[in-house]
């Protein structure tokens, strides 16, 4: 398979459409027109009457997908509490003409 494009899917439907990886928006099913879940290029697609196939290819996507908002969640709380300690390091240093301006950058991102 070339990898100009990716694989979508829709489980409801076992359909496959390929669309090019560089679109800004997700495919819709020709059948059933609902949104298409993204395989890329190197998933292989099983035979649309094999049921069981695609029923565990929806499980993998499903897990795959939170393993992925998870480490998302768990990288955003690493680099908050980064920011923490970096603040209190900078605030322990002293005030500074220069940290000064460093030390509420960081606040404003950790509001953010």
């Amino acid at each position: 398979m070339s990898a100009s494009n990716y694989n979508w899917v829709c489980f409801g439907c076992r359909t496959v459409v390929r669309y090019p990886k560089t679109s800004q928006q997700s495919p819709n099913c020709i059948s059933c027109q609902e949104e298409c879940f993204c395989l890329g290029y190197k998933v292989a697609v099983p035979k649309k009457d094999d049921v069981k196939a695609w029923a565990n290819l929806q499980k993998d996507c499903r897990e795959r997908s939170f393993a992925y908002s998870e480490q998302a969640r768990e990288n955003l709380v690493r680099r908050k509490h980064n920011i923490e300690r970096e603040i209190n390091r900078l605030e322990a240093l002293g005030e500074n003409k220069g940290r000064t301006p460093k030390i509420n950058e960081l606040k404003k991102e950790l509001t953010n």
